[in-house]
């Protein structure tokens, strides 16, 4: 009896060890980020289109998974001295939350919706993550909160969610500060 049920719980145990182990998130370079987005059953049919402003190309898809609909996108970057492309930040949006939604307010919605793309250690990181600013947004009713977790650094703004990587939480918190009295775009 217990070789029956050990048996499927090691097969379960080594097939996350494998999904996990591929993950991809911000902070790394395209070809890593782009085999782990193809590996991503959430992901699947990724597509990319250019960026309007940057001229750059986005991967986005609209997700509908675990009991929600959002819209995920991710643009790589180049780094200092036209570095390899990166992705340094991936967005993720709720689609057709009722008027004044605030992910500040509802943390577990935005760990929900991460834990959808990135998987359970994610969320619990997001949950985890402590409070690193709190910003108003210039001429704009909404707030920014930036949250440092062990892993990432996550920043909500209405009804959208940013995971990137930790080691852009100082210009991240400088940037929240100058959008705080500045209009500073999209």
């Amino acid at each position: 009896m217990m070789r029956r049920i050990v048996a499927p719980i090691a097969l379960a145990a080594m097939a996350l060890a494998s999904f996990s182990a591929a993950q991809a998130l911000p902070g790394q370079r395209l070809p890593v980020w782009l085999a782990w987005a193809k590996a991503n059953p959430v992901l699947q049919n990724l597509k990319h289109t250019t960026d309007e402003m940057s001229a750059g190309t986005i991967y986005n898809k609209h997700v509908k998974a675990g009991g929600m609909a959002f819209y995920f996108a991710a643009e790589p970057g180049y780094g200092d001295n036209g570095g390899p492309a990166t992705i340094f930040g991936e967005n993720l949006a709720l689609d057709g939350p009722p008027a004044g939604y605030d992910l500040r307010l509802h943390r577990a919605a935005a760990a929900k919706m991460a834990g959808v793309v990135y998987g359970p250690a994610i969320a619990a990181d997001l949950l985890a993550a402590k409070v690193a600013g709190d910003f108003a947004i210039y001429q704009s009713t909404q707030r920014q909160q930036i949250l440092k977790g062990k892993r990432y650094m996550y920043q909500v703004n209405g009804p959208g969610l940013t995971v990137s990587a930790l080691s852009g939480l100082a210009e991240a918190l400088k940037n929240a500060k100058i959008c705080a009295t500045t209009e500073c775009g999209d």
